[in-house]
């Protein structure tokens, strides 16, 4: 019978992967070539893949030391299929697969919780229906991927404590490990869970055994340490700098080196009132059931002094903690996405208190999770319309177009065409309708990054991944045909290093260039040291 038992519960969950695979590379497909909806962060990651492959110097480096590599890595296979990077489709189809994947361990959790069919598939199905949790679940952007590994991470946890095995450590470990690989804050959730495993061992162990100890915690931190070493090491190996992930110029730091001096960091540091109403404000647009499950969550531990809840809750709290610190400090920007964690968190703390109550609790319980699942379906439906940039709410991109808004829409209306970045793209037609069979070197920067991604035709620029591409920056007239320049305005904030070293090129030209045409915002000067085409 336990065999029958594990054979239909390994069945349920590849059916169940595949299914929600199937589903949300689905609507991955409809985003990108039907909606046309992208954050340019996800475009950055496609672009990121496409240049190991189809640049003019393909090399795995390409992903870049800025952003931790395994978002835009796992795209690289895809990205064998030209135009796979439209609109991010490439980087959909992994956050696709790891939404399935979340499903999939959620599941499994609710099992262990012993709920019943019938009441896992609404909780799943509602759970699903999020609308910002579906356009996260398929956008190419990180917060997926790290959210799955997140819930698994906390799975794993609840099993550990459960049966005291160190399998369940070793697969704890790995889902940090791929959390680190998505988003650096997974360095302060790695730091919790070893607290929290400290705490368990303490509070179960008498007298507390030193071997068992150090075996526990070198099972955990050994994957952790290594990976993250081995980050550094290829930073510094590559970039000539250890930590260029923290410090380099395109780096978050440098992103947001003038945000602490805003008037909105500046209130929020003279009002621990608004700082709570700002990070009330971002759980409620994701998750009201959180605010449900955590004072549940606090009061159970407390009561049944539950070290396994209390460990859970510090868990759940160590991120979106971290963010609103960080925020406060100006140290990051204060979208709602970094808060996502609070979505998976509220299940799970409400799966862990299911499974220690009885019957009338049980029914309570499941009535404030399907009444908090829902009532989140419509606040984060609500919270994706506001697009005036700088709400808490929603993220604009440098077009001003809101693409949580355009994406909301478009579920009401599957026809709808937002075309978030159709500037870059009639761009990008144009010098893939003129250069397309005529082989030409444009030198470009960071600003054209998405013009590149919709011409499908990378090997056609010389871009900042390239080997000679500082050369070609000091003599660009010697090295490039052309030279493609937006205004300094477009993306502002950002490093740019044409801008940065010809500082007046885009509206002056320069005595070895001529102005060869505009398209768009963007001014393409041609070379006349060079028999450009």
């Amino acid at each position: 019978m336990k065999r029958l038992h594990g054979w239909l519960s390994l069945h349920q969950a590849i059916l169940l992967f595949i299914a929600s695979s199937a589903t949300f590379i689905g609507v991955a497909w409809w985003r990108a070539y039907v909606v046309g909806v992208a954050q340019g962060d996800a475009l950055s990651r496609s672009y990121s893949a496409m240049m190991v492959l189809h640049s003019r110097f393909p090399h795995l480096a390409a992903l870049g030391f800025v952003w931790p590599p395994l978002p835009a890595l796992a795209q690289v296979p895809l990205l064998l299929v030209r135009g796979a990077s439209y609109y991010a489709f490439s980087g959909g189809v992994v956050t696709a697969l790891s939404a399935a994947l979340m499903l999939v361990g959620l599941n499994s959790l609710m099992r262990w919780a012993q709920m019943r069919f019938g009441w896992r598939a609404v909780l799943l199905g509602l759970f699903a229906l999020n609308p910002m949790w579906l356009f996260y679940a398929t956008n190419g952007m990180s917060e997926m991927p790290f959210m799955a590994f997140f819930t698994l991470a906390m799975i794993y946890y609840l099993r550990w404590h459960d049966n005291g095995q160190w399998p369940e450590l070793v697969f704890a470990s790995g889902s940090t490990v791929g959390m680190f690989l998505c988003r650096y804050d997974a360095a302060l959730f790695a730091g919790a869970f070893v607290m929290v495993m400290l705490l368990v061992i303490v509070s179960h162990q008498r007298p507390i055994n030193p071997p068992r100890v150090e075996a526990n915690l070198l099972t955990y931190l050994t994957p952790v340490t290594y990976f993250g070493a081995l980050w550094v090491f290829f930073n510094w190996q590559i970039m000539g700098d250890p930590l260029f992930w923290l410090s380099g110029e395109y780096s978050n730091a440098f992103l947001t080196r003038s945000l602490a001096t805003s008037i909105t960091i500046t209130n929020l540091q003279n009002s621990w009132l608004l700082t709570f109403r700002f990070l009330f404000l971002n759980i409620m647009a994701l998750s009201p059931l959180f605010l449900c499950m955590l004072p549940l969550a606090v009061a159970q531990a407390i009561r049944r002094r539950d070290v396994a809840l209390i460990g859970l809750i510090v868990l759940a709290l160590v991120i979106p903690l971290f963010q609103l610190i960080s925020y406060r400090n100006g140290g990051t920007f204060g979208f709602v996405r970094f808060f996502f964690t609070v979505q998976p968190s509220a299940l799970v703390m409400g799966l862990a208190i299911w499974r220690v109550w009885d019957a009338r609790g049980r029914a309570v319980l499941m009535a404030l999770m399907v009444v908090g699942l829902g009532a989140g379906i419509a606040l984060s439906w609500l919270a994706m319309q506001v697009a005036a940039p700088g709400q808490a709410f929603a993220e604009t991109i440098h077009e001003g177009l809101n693409t949580e808004a355009g994406f909301a829409n478009a579920l009401l209306d599957p026809t709808l065409s937002v075309d978030t970045f159709a500037g870059d793209r009639s761009v990008a037609a144009a010098l893939r309708q003129r250069f397309e069979k005529q082989p030409a070197l444009i030198l470009v920067d960071s600003q054209a990054e998405e013009v590149v991604l919709f011409t499908a035709l990378p090997e056609r620029f010389i871009v900042p991944s390239d080997d000679d591409y500082h050369r070609a920056v000091a003599e660009p007239a010697a090295r490039a045909d052309y030279v493609l320049m937006a205004p300094a305005a477009y993306k502002a904030g950002e490093f740019h290093v044409l801008h940065d070293r010809y500082p007046n090129f885009y509206e002056r030209g320069d005595a070895r260039f001529v102005l060869d045409s505009q398209i768009g915002i963007f001014r393409l000067y041609r070379s006349l040291l060079r028999r450009a085409p």
